[in-house]
């Protein structure tokens, strides 16, 4: 029967499924896996890459100039490899000659809400000010890595790195049965591969092959995650994501001790709550008066977003030497995003403030507001 042996983490389960457009992806090898079906789950890849983005900006803009540098610099890295882990996504994907796609009106997550794909049924991905409270129940939560998860095999295909095992798995297992035929999945346009090489060890590099895949997935979930249980490092000497963002819960460097263990017993990572702007949680176009220039600073950043999406969409599709062009986008996002947090709703500066809307194309459309990308001359007190 269908009420036996639900439990709790299965109930939740379902109803992160049933909270998808899509339907939910298992996590183990099927019969029927075929390329196209591959395809999908490289897809699905991608957005859940892009889900924790505008999160983690979030959480980095609500940071004030000058206050908690530490916390700053651990969120923007992490931020950059998350975009890293998407374009390797979408590398792999054209490599099997699909189609990455950052332009349909479900790429775009809706806050709060489920990660794509059915993954971490039990986490609510929210925007909000950075706080503790964030980091501990949903940023260490989304980063976990595997090893420190319920053995439950089904709690464990619904993780990211359990995710990643599974697409792994399929390239390995079609490309065997292409190669029995004296065939091979690779077959996309090399010339639309994406590279790209940014400062120390980070860089977007072109797939090809089964080789490239497999060292594209680890990449992605090495970083995320570490190495080991015993290692939470990289192969680059470097925390995986959810010992850095222990670094901020705990205020202490993440350090090995001489028996070999690792705590957080290091350097000071302070973290001061009043060097954080009260922005408000998951906000939307529609939370804003119609007319109002908030309503128009938010939508303004919005379609901002849309369009470097968009911009993206076009590297990943054949354009791919438009990525550095795509950095005045990034860059005009961040200025539009912190000339909003500044904003306080009222005229006094202790009130909560305005905050970035990351909104779908839908809610846009709906807005009777477009205007200019060029916000007007701010009218509002910024508070300092």
């Amino acid at each position: 029967p269908v009420t036996r042996d639900l439990s709790e983490n299965k109930r939740r389960m379902i109803l992160g499924w049933l909270s998808q457009r899509h339907p939910p992806r298992k996590g183990r090898l099927r019969d029927e896996m075929s390329l196209d079906v591959l395809r999908r789950h490289l897809q699905t890849a991608i957005q859940v890459e892009h889900s924790t983005i505008p999160m983690y900006l979030y959480a980095l803009f609500s940071i004030k100039p000058g206050a908690n540098p530490q916390a700053r610099e651990i969120i923007r890295t992490i931020v950059l490899e998350e975009m890293i882990h998407m374009s390797l996504a979408a590398n792999i994907l054209t490599a099997i000659n699909g189609t990455p796609d950052f332009v349909s009106p479900q790429f775009v997550p809706v806050y709060p809400g489920p990660i794509p794909g059915g993954l971490h049924p039990d986490i609510t991905l929210r925007l909000s000010r950075l706080s503790k409270n964030l980091i501990r129940d949903v940023f260490l939560k989304v980063e976990t890595p595997q090893y420190l998860r319920d053995e439950d095999e089904e709690l464990f295909n619904n993780t990211i790195g359990g995710f990643y095992q599974t697409i792994k798995r399929y390239l390995k297992r079609l490309e065997n049965e292409a190669k029995e035929l004296g065939k091979t999945i690779f077959t996309g346009n090399r010339n639309r591969q994406v590279e790209y090489d940014l400062p120390g060890h980070l860089k977007i590099f072109a797939v090809h092959n089964l080789n490239t895949a497999i060292k594209a997935i680890e990449e992605v979930i090495t970083q995320g995650e570490g190495n080991s249980q015993v290692e939470p490092q990289n192969d680059y000497s470097q925390l995986a994501h959810y010992y850095r963002f222990g670094e901020i819960l705990y205020e202490k460097r993440l350090v090995k001790q001489t028996d070999g263990h690792w705590d957080y017993s290091g350097t000071p990572v302070p973290f001061d709550e009043d060097g954080i702007w009260p922005l408000p949680d998951s906000p939307h176009v529609l939370d804003y008066e119609q007319g109002s220039r908030a309503r128009r600073l938010v939508t303004s950043f919005s379609h901002r977003y849309l369009a470097l999406l968009a911009e993206l969409h076009n590297v990943f599709n054949g354009k791919p030497f438009g990525l550095e062009r795509s950095f005045s986008g990034m860059f005009a996002l961040t200025m539009s995003a912190l000339e909003i947090v500044s904003q306080p709703k009222s005229n006094e500066c202790g009130s909560e403030h305005l905050g970035p809307v990351f909104e779908n194309e839908w809610n846009l459309y709906n807005e009777q507001v477009f205007g200019s990308l060029e916000a007007e001359p701010a009218s509002l007190d910024q508070c300092r």
